[in-house]
């Protein structure tokens, strides 16, 4: 199922569960942190050849609520300075 097919299933506020019950077993803990936690998803090009998209859902640790979907961070959007 390509990703826009999950996350036409995603509602912010949706418990851990009611996402992994969707997401079945493409979400991948990612990251976690003292107050969120991110599962990720992936989505292949046809020759498996490498990611050709990821999504990004945070949830509270408080309460495993969703409450933010995105795409991430790509090279193009990050801006480097060096200072020597």
């Amino acid at each position: 199922m390509p990703i826009s097919q999950v996350n036409n299933q995603i509602e912010i506020g949706m418990t851990k569960d009611q996402f992994l019950a969707i997401a079945k077993k493409r979400a991948n803990k990612d990251a976690m942190t003292e107050t969120y936690y991110v599962y990720r998803i992936d989505e292949y090009g046809f020759d498996a050849s490498g990611t050709v998209d990821s999504m990004f859902y945070y949830f509270r640790s408080s309460d495993d609520t969703l409450f933010e979907v995105n795409a991430g961070t790509t090279a193009s959007d990050i801006n480097v300075n060096i200072n020597n």
